[in-house]
């Protein structure tokens, strides 16, 4: 296996009278024989169609800070890190039960 992902699928974030529909990537890994050969931006395609299908029109994940490869793949796909000023339960949920455990940020794309 060259890699997988994890998306989780449903849910709604109303942020500043705005309302989207997102799909949150829980995981994704890529074999480390496999790694910088382009099989993770390819799982992030298919991660992110998978998600359109079911009508998301965001994309959100979290990855640890010190893990600069996922943080650069991520950043080169158009993932954005999430204001820590934005409110709402889906980012509230994340940085309380993932971020703080794991040093981490919440990352999102528009789809």
């Amino acid at each position: 296996m060259l890699g997988k992902f994890l998306p989780s699928f449903g849910g709604e974030i109303t942020d500043d009278s705005k309302t989207w529909t997102y799909s949150y990537l829980s995981n994704m890994v890529v074999a480390k024989e496999c790694q910088r050969q382009g099989v993770g931006l390819k799982l992030l395609r298919q991660v992110e169609e998978a998600a359109r299908v079911r009508g998301a029109t965001a994309l959100l994940l979290h990855v640890e800070k010190s893990n600069t490869p996922a943080v650069n793949l991520y950043e080169v796909s158009g993932f954005t890190e999430v204001p820590e000023a934005r409110s709402n339960p889906l980012d509230r949920w994340v940085r309380r039960h993932v971020l703080l455990k794991n040093h981490g940020v919440l990352m999102e794309k528009q789809i």
